[in-house]
């Protein structure tokens, strides 16, 4: 009986992670969130505060950041999780892992390495 109700208990774990694996959207949308935190921490340690001017290249910067995100990013589908890589330079890095309806990606410092 308890084999049983181990084995129902896995089903159903494995059948909860398949059905609320996050999608291409999903991981995208968590990656312009950390990328605006990243913009948004930049421009205080920088001492730029908010104007105009830094609200219109921050819009700039937001517009082309999705549209890199959109167009370079590969989405794998692993049954059970979700992955996204990109090429970064000369490697393919690991950005963002979804299960269980969350997507857990790449931390601000990884960005900060990247873009300096």
């Amino acid at each position: 009986m308890k084999r049983l109700l181990s084995l129902l208990l896995l089903a159903g774990l494995l059948a909860a992670m398949f059905c609320t694996r996050p999608d291409k959207k999903a991981h995208e949308a968590k990656m312009m969130t950390v990328i605006e935190e990243f913009i948004d921490e930049e421009s205080q340690r920088h001492g730029i505060g908010s104007n105009p001017f830094t609200r219109l290249g921050k819009q700039s910067l937001m517009t082309f950041a999705e549209i890199m995100v959109s167009s370079k990013l590969r989405y794998h589908d692993c049954i059970l999780f979700t992955t996204t890589q990109a090429t970064l330079g000369q490697e393919d890095k690991l950005l963002s892992v979804g299960i269980f309806g969350h997507v857990f990606t790449f931390d601000k410092e990884m960005l900060r390495e990247q873009l300096h």
